[in-house]
């Protein structure tokens, strides 16, 4: 078969000058999970503005932010003037993002992501979108082995704890997470038992809620428990003092982002939550082998 050289010159040309426009294109983040898989990515040097819900990696910090991501302005976004923007699918209120496009502004848009598998997905997308897929199939592989290894202790539990995740985000009425939430899959993870599964998404939190929940623990975030006012705090709202959680102080906190954003450290996150789940009945299920 014969070889046609020039073809394959302006390809390899076409290529390379892609990949040079990619290297020099500016970038909006928008969702912390967006931004910090760009990152991960190694593109963070295209980002030249983000929203407020990202904040890692710490040099993210120092970029500009255009408000928080699902209370922004169009005006806001465009005027960082990007190449493209990417963005958390959940960014709003909805008409932002009819006129970011209207505008001719590139957009694309990530689906939230709550279980392993998906986060898999996102990370492709993300890494064919940057011309990154090399990294993005180290990314993936190193959080399949992470997943794996975790399953393998879950399996080896023979008791698992009943878990409340409760949401106080924004001074609001507190939550209280079931199915269908970043929360409740990130239970399933630590190998914990979410005890509010007979309800979907979030729903507020009432004292007989809590009371019949009866969690042997109970996980917020660490900008959840700062509303609260500290453990003490949340150990004062309606019924929670009555819990087996409350009884003993089982409570964990976390970052937000790390807990619930689905991201290159999410196999890392759930891994300390296990080990502060499980710590002593991991050891004694060790001792059986």
């Amino acid at each position: 078969m014969r070889i046609n050289k020039r073809a394959v010159a302006l390809a390899f040309g076409a290529a390379l000058l892609s990949s040079l426009g990619n290297a020099s294109e500016r970038l909006v983040t928008l969702g912390g999970d967006v931004t910090e898989i760009v990152f991960a990515l190694g593109a963070g040097d295209r980002v030249v503005a983000v929203d407020s819900s990202s904040v890692y990696p710490p040099k993210v910090r120092q970029l500009p932010q255009l408000g928080y991501l699902r209370a922004l302005s169009a005006e806001g976004v465009l005027s960082a003037s990007a190449d493209r923007i990417i963005a958390n699918a959940d960014i709003g209120p909805p008409a932002v993002k009819q006129q970011i496009q209207a505008a001719g502004q590139q957009l694309e848009l990530v689906e939230a992501t709550p279980t392993p598998e998906q986060l898999y997905a996102k990370i492709r997308r993300l890494a064919s979108l940057l011309g990154t897929v090399a990294a993005g199939e180290d990314i993936i592989a190193t959080l399949k082995a992470d997943f794996a290894a975790l399953a393998e202790r879950r399996q080896r539990l023979s008791h698992r704890p009943g878990v409340l995740f409760v949401m106080n985000h924004g001074g609001g009425v507190p939550m209280i997470a079931g199915r269908n939430t970043a929360a409740d899959s990130m239970i399933q993870l630590m190998g914990g038992r979410n005890v509010a599964d007979a309800i979907r998404a979030y729903k507020p939190m009432t004292a007989e809620a809590l009371v019949n929940a009866a969690p042997d623990w109970i996980v917020v975030t660490d900008q959840g428990l700062e509303q609260f006012g500290g453990v003490d705090g949340l150990l004062r709202q309606p019924g929670m003092a009555l819990t087996p959680a409350a009884e003993s102080r089982r409570i964990l906190s976390m970052d937000a982002l790390l807990l619930l954003g689905f991201g290159p450290r999410t196999a890392d996150a759930a891994t300390t939550l296990f080990n502060a789940l499980h710590g002593e009945s991991e050891n004694d299920a060790q001792r059986d082998y």
